[in-house]
C-alpha cells in the first residue's frame, strides 16, 4: 500500500518563533500616561524604594534584564527634571556599572532617605507637640497618637 505524503505541519505544529528583536521586551513596557505605571514624585523622597519595588514588578513582567535596559526604564516614569538629575549619576553614564548600583546612587541623591528610616526626630516631636495641644481625651485620641508614635519612633 502506497503512503500518502502527509502536508507540511499539519500534524507537526511549528517551531516557535524565535525572538527577532531582543529589544523588543523594553519596547513592550507601558507608556508613562498609562494608569498602571510606577510613579516617583521628588516631594514625596520617603517613596523612592516603592518607585523602584514597582518599578522592578514591572521589568521581571516584561523581561526586561539587561542593565542599560533597566536603567532606561527607570528614567521613562520620572518628571523631566527628575530624569535629568537622575542622568547626573555616573553609573548612568558608565555602562559598565549595574542597575542596582544605579539605585544606589539615585538612593544617595535623597539624603536622609533609606528604606528603614523614613521619620526623624522632629517628626516625633511635632507628633508629641500636637498631643500636647489637644490633649488626649478619650481611647480613640490614645489609639491614634499610640500608631503615630510607634510608625515614627
Amino acid at each position: 500500500m502506497p503512503q500518502v505524503p502527509v502536508p507540511p505541519n499539519q500534524y507537526n505544529p511549528p517551531p516557535p518563533p524565535t525572538n527577532a528583536n531582543p529589544r523588543m521586551a523594553f519596547t513592550n513596557l507601558p507608556v508613562c500616561s498609562e494608569c498602571a505605571t510606577p510613579s516617583f514624585d521628588d516631594s514625596q523622597p520617603e517613596e523612592l524604594q516603592r518607585y523602584f519595588v514597582d518599578l522592578e514588578v514591572l521589568l521581571a513582567q516584561n523581561n526586561v534584564v539587561a542593565n542599560q535596559e533597566q536603567k532606561q526604564a527607570a528614567l521613562k516614569y520620572l518628571k523631566i527634571q527628575t530624569e535629568s538629575l537622575w542622568k547626573t549619576t555616573e553609573a548612568w553614564s558608565d555602562q559598565t556599572k549595574s542597575y542596582n548600583e544605579f539605585k544606589a546612587e539615585v538612593g544617595k541623591l535623597y539624603l536622609g532617605v533609606s528604606s528603614n528610616q523614613t521619620y526623624m526626630i522632629q517628626d516625633l516631636d511635632t507628633v508629641i507637640g500636637h498631643y500636647m495641644c489637644i490633649r488626649i481625651m478619650n481611647n480613640l485620641d490614645l489609639g491614634e497618637y499610640y500608631r503615630w508614635f510607634l510608625l515614627i519612633s
